[in-house]
């Protein structure tokens, strides 16, 4: 479970900082949370699309720095509980 959601969050990253480079903006040793930052300063992003990536950002955090994942992938989202 964790590795497609850190490869998600990577791509994200990649793509954000190849729009906010394409839009002037000095990213190469910003971190994800300062460009996004620059992004909604600028006004680059807006409306929902910032709620949006706060939260994208706090989960691809989790998924590669801080959540503790069970050792299986046997995992069940939807209506029944998840089981590890």
């Amino acid at each position: 479970m964790r590795w497609p959601a850190g490869r998600s969050g990577a791509a994200l990253e990649d793509a954000l900082k190849h729009y906010a480079a394409s839009n002037g903006l000095d990213v190469d040793d910003a971190s994800m949370s300062k460009f996004i930052g620059a992004l909604k300063s600028k006004g680059l992003v807006s409306g929902a699309q910032k709620s949006l990536l706060t939260a994208m950002l706090r989960m691809r955090n989790h998924a590669m720095h801080a959540a503790q994942w069970p050792l299986s992938d046997n995992i069940v989202f939807g209506p029944r509980e998840m089981t590890a």
